[in-house]
């Protein structure tokens, strides 16, 4: 089937946002649109379109006589993305701890046993770390919630690597899961959904903080 202007424009889009989201593409990259369209052999109109589609989701900002930039986060924009999820995904551990099985509640133990052993590995600690989020929040049975979520996910996933590579947290972020595990456990919504949101804003608050050192 051959591929529309609108299938074009969303590959373009897709294929920019994974490298955003994988910070192959940092902070502050220029986005070379040329170089865009001979990858995908397609004229500038659709990689234009495209560019656009993450200005408007927050991933580049368009930039006039320089074109898109990937989005570079104020130290403030970080923690409000981190504050949100952590409102959000609370939320969802709370209406999780009614809804996991047994054998997600274990799969989850067995997610922190491997995050522990891949701490070296940033790569694959962050793809369990995703894992982990993914199985609480999509155990919550709330399509729109997850909708929200998966935006701001996909926004502060960046930053993700920043706290795993720069500032060392996996120590923390491991007691934090813990706790989070231990509380959708004793099926406890109320101590789930704070667990969530102290490790979500504990996470923005020290990304944050690492930011404004850098400033």
């Amino acid at each position: 089937m051959a591929l529309t202007h609108l299938t074009i424009q969303q590959a373009v889009a897709d294929a920019v946002r994974v490298r955003i989201i994988a910070g192959e593409l940092e902070a502050g990259t220029r986005i070379d649109q040329d170089a865009l369209a001979a990858e995908f052999s397609v004229s500038r109109m659709p990689v234009r379109e495209a560019l656009r589609q993450l200005g408007a989701e927050g991933f580049v900002t368009i930039v006039p006589h320089r074109g898109a930039i990937v989005t570079a986060l104020s130290p403030g924009e970080v923690e409000e993305i981190y504050e949100i999820r952590a409102a959000l995904e609370g939320v969802a551990a709370r209406h999780a701890s009614e809804e996991l099985t047994d054998e997600q509640l274990d799969g989850l133990r067995k997610v922190l046993a491997a995050m522990r052993k891949e701490e070296e590995d940033i790569d694959r600690w962050v793809q369990l770390n995703s894992e982990f989020h993914d199985t609480i929040n999509q155990a919550s049975g709330r399509p729109r919630l997850l909708e929200l979520i998966q935006r701001f996910r996909e926004q502060s996933q960046p930053y993700i690597r920043l706290y795993v590579q720069r500032l060392h947290k996996t120590a923390q972020a491991r007691k934090e899961h813990k706790a989070i595990v231990d509380a959708l456990t004793d099926r406890d919504p109320d101590r789930a959904e704070a667990a969530v949101r102290e490790h979500l804003n504990a996470t923005g608050r020290a990304v944050a903080a690492f930011a404004r050192a850098g400033e």
